[in-house]
């Protein structure tokens, strides 16, 4: 959670703890005795160090802003000393590696011959170099070892994709250069501060004027107390403060569901498929355990009743899928923070809808969804009041002021996840529901 701690020395950290040390974004101010004495450090922390994107701002005058290992300048990041001399480009270990010079000079490579051969393996230095700038854009969580693993091939294919380039999940040497070039541009432009969320109508008033977003409704679950299972602790608390938010600011129909059997939910699904029409829109959020099932690769969400090994009391992601598909409303998003809620998606493929033109978006079919993460474990509480996704989800719903529509809501809330957890959301299409590639719009009524 957040908090203050003054140090002995007069020195203080705001800013946000993870089991009793700074993890997260903080704000580091330093005594007159320090060895850091008039330096200030605004950015992400771990373990109580500077690790991350940040900026630190010296007595001299001087500034860095970029990445951090354990208070030392390490990876890509700009420094200007106090007289304006700029130094930008690949840091290791305080010390400047690859000049930005450098890293926008791509090397000559040799001409083709007429016998085929096979691609060739990305040499480890270009994959490393690969992995920071992509760590620096927001789109790789993973180690930084070089090694061209999945992690970094499809990190790399979504930024190919995000660029208009073929989706090979390998760099060549020119696309290097214009990704490094793209991070430090990344790096200087945000100066560590929080990335806002981009609601569109702030670039164009106009752009909303007479269009009918419909009628919005939700179902809101969130089991903590496990009958059989594991208890949780911020699942019903995140619901409770999801449906406030969505119905007080947003104007939505909530219907919540605190610790609900499996009939609950299915009785739901049922009254929501029986009374929506083409003018509504649907919200699903769900917060509880979520299963994978080893053999089949099928996932589940597991009611307060469900019990381990008897299929019957769980609600499978295909069961949903065809309820999904069975809705007469338009435009429907799943939103589920729970272990291998990525099972319910077609693939990590980012939905992204920003420069489409919205009255057609608004016609078409949408079934998508929003996980906390792919197939894999997410966290249940960072030791807060909410889950790391949650908190991330409420805080883009509380920071919009008019209209904005998910795929501009997703970045901001994948870095807000990734800078205190392992784990990467998710926001892609539903199989096997007939989605017509729309998006979903949240339309703030006050």
């Amino acid at each position: 959670g957040q908090g203050t701690y003054t140090f002995a020395d007069g020195g203080k950290y705001i800013g946000e703890f993870r089991e009793g040390v700074f993890f997260g974004q903080g704000n580091r101010t330093f005594s007159s005795s320090s060895e850091w004495a008039g330096d200030k450090y605004i950015g992400e922390f771990r373990d109580n160090l500077f690790n991350g994107m940040g900026t630190l701002s010296y007595a001299d005058g001087g500034t860095y802003v970029g990445k951090f290992r354990d208070n030392i300048r390490h990876g890509l990041g700009v420094f200007t000393d106090a007289d304006g001399r700029v130094e930008e480009g690949l840091w290791e270990n305080g010390r400047l590696k690859i000049a930005k010079k450098s890293l926008v000079t791509p090397t000559v490579t040799a001409k083709k011959s007429s016998v085929e051969t096979a691609p060739r393996q990305v040499p480890s230095e270009l994959v490393l170099r690969s992995q920071e700038a992509l760590q620096v854009l927001g789109l790789y969580s993973g180690k930084l070892d070089g090694l061209a693993g999945s992690g970094t091939a499809n990190a790399i294919k979504e930024w190919q994709q995000r660029t208009g380039l073929p989706k090979t999940g390998e760099v060549t040497d020119l696309q290097l250069a214009k990704l490094e070039s793209e991070a430090i541009k990344h790096v200087r432009k945000t100066n560590s501060k929080p990335v806002a969320v981009a609601s569109v109508k702030d670039t164009n008033p106009d752009k909303y004027a007479g269009i009918d977003f419909g009628k919005y409704h939700a179902l809101v679950i969130g089991i903590n107390e496990y009958k059989y299972l594991p208890k949780l602790k911020t699942a019903v608390n995140d619901a409770e403060a999801v449906a406030e938010l969505l119905e007080n600011d947003y104007g939505f129909d909530v219907k919540l569901l605190r610790n609900p059997i499996r009939s609950d939910v299915m009785d739901a699904f049922d009254d929501y498929e029986a009374r929506l029409g083409i003018k509504d829109n649907l919200l699903i959020y769900y917060a509880g355990h979520g299963h994978l099932d080893g053999g089949s690769g099928k996932g589940y969400w597991w009611p307060v009743d469900a019990k381990d090994e008897k299929r019957s009391t769980w609600i499978s992601n295909s069961g949903l899928s065809e309820t999904l598909m069975a809705l007469d409303a338009n435009h429907v998003i799943v939103v589920a923070d729970s272990c291998y809620a990525g099972t319910i998606i077609r693939g990590a493929t980012t939905v992204d809808k920003r420069t489409q033109d919205v009255q057609r978006l608004i016609k078409k079919r949408t079934r998508v969804a929003l996980t906390s993460g792919g197939l894999e474990p997410v966290v249940d509480s960072a030791g807060g009041d909410h889950s790391p996704f949650a908190k991330a989800f409420i805080n883009a719903l509380t920071e919009n002021k008019s209209v904005i529509d998910m795929s501009s809501m997703y970045p901001r809330i994948r870095r807000l996840v990734l800078l205190s957890t392992e784990q990467t959301p998710v926001y892609s299409d539903i199989r096997y529901t007939d989605h017509e590639d729309g998006d979903f719009f949240f339309v703030r009524r006050r």
